[in-house]
């Protein structure tokens, strides 16, 4: 891809070349930067550039082509290269990916009318109090692999226009499943209505927890810190349940919190289990892969409650990350889970949220 020369040629629909136009270039998962061409409308900056995350642009020749080499976009990091033309004051705009190994490298981009998409969500079986002021909600657009536009949504609507072709529409919060469906917006001339969706969010296994009987925590394979135990004998106890990884960032730097939660309220009946994926089978190998971190972050400590190491169990496609992961539906590291003496999930709790998770707990222990 490096020594290859790539030629995209921009033209209307009927063919015509389109010289000195703007064309955003912008790199595997990185979003479309619609914000630097000239006459963006205060729409399309707002709606497809809430977090810009920058592109290239650059102009067509007199004959309506833009040339430029591999080595300027592509790397092991970016396997693809979407590229954008928009032209705000025509109501027009074209879309599409180059690869690095494709068998063709000119391109031929068409310009096409924008379509306006209305998107709606409803979130009404999440239970969220105040869904307007949650800004929990990701909404996103993918052209094949890449992202064109992905932002936190205010409220639960949201308008944008692109050209008609082929995407992927995606929707997620931490309380549903994820959401993601193919879209077609198909070109019409004699339709000036906007496309209307709708989607449903539901919700997801650990959401679905918050109430019940915590799960058995099955397939652990090792214990440290304490003798083996199950959340059975631990009722009358509050329980904090800390999912995590040493290949995780955030939950090494998370540790720190949950020592303290552990020095001030362990005495007053406060029991912490991390349990670590299963990508660890042994004690051994943790402690070394732990051994920069204990240093430099933990202050040469250890963990002084108890953790545990995730097995996969007998049907490990279904639980690659361990079954106690699998089983309370844990998707991002760290999730830490609160549980109360009568052994129900009362809630998510966030360890750098230090004097609330210290207030909440005692008030519970308290009880």
């Amino acid at each position: 891809a490096a020594q290859r020369e790539f030629t995209i040629l921009l033209q209307d629909g009927n063919g015509v070349a389109l010289p000195d136009m703007e064309l955003i270039l912008s790199g595997y998962g990185r979003q479309a930067d619609f914000n630097a061409l000239s006459g963006a409308s205060s729409k399309l900056a707002e709606r497809w550039n809430s977090e810009p995350l920058g592109g290239d642009v650059r102009k067509t020749d007199a004959e309506g082509r833009l040339k430029f080499h591999g080595s300027e976009f592509f790397s092991e990091q970016a396997m693809a290269l979407v590229v954008v033309a928009m032209d705000t004051e025509a109501n027009r705009a074209a879309i599409s990916c180059l690869y690095p190994d494709a068998r063709e490298t000119e391109i031929t981009l068409t310009m096409q009318a924008l379509r306006e998409i209305e998107l709606t969500i409803d979130d009404a079986a999440l239970g969220i109090a105040d869904a307007d002021n949650d800004l929990s909600l990701v909404v996103g657009l993918a052209v094949e692999s890449s992202m064109l536009f992905h932002q936190k949504l205010k409220g639960r609507e949201l308008v944008f226009q692109i050209p008609p072709g082929d995407y992927k529409l995606f929707a997620t919060h931490p309380l549903s499943e994820p959401l993601n469906i193919s879209l077609e917006v198909k070109s019409d001339s004699l339709v000036d209505t906007a496309v209307q969706i709708s989607l449903t969010l539901e919700p997801n296994r650990l959401t679905q927890l918050i109430g019940q009987d915590a799960p058995v925590l099955r397939d652990i394979v090792a214990w440290q810190g304490g003798e083996p135990t199950t959340l059975e004998e631990l009722r009358g106890k509050v329980v904090v349940l800390d999912f995590w990884g040493y290949w995780c960032g955030p939950c090494l730097a998370a540790m720190p919190e949950l020592m303290k939660l552990h020095d001030e309220l362990h005495e007053q009946g406060l029991e912490i289990i991390a349990i670590h994926d299963s990508s660890m089978s042994s004690f051994d190998a943790l402690r070394q892969q732990l051994e920069p971190t204990r240093n430099e972050l933990w202050n040469d400590r250890e963990l002084p409650f108890r953790v545990a190491l995730a097995g996969k169990g007998p049907d490990e496609q279904q639980t690659p990350q361990g079954t106690a992961i699998a089983d309370y539906g844990v998707r991002e590291f760290p999730t830490t889970l609160l549980i109360g003496r009568d052994g129900k999930v009362l809630q998510r709790i966030y360890p750098h949220q230090a004097d609330g998770n210290l207030q909440l707990i005692r008030n519970l222990l308290d009880q």
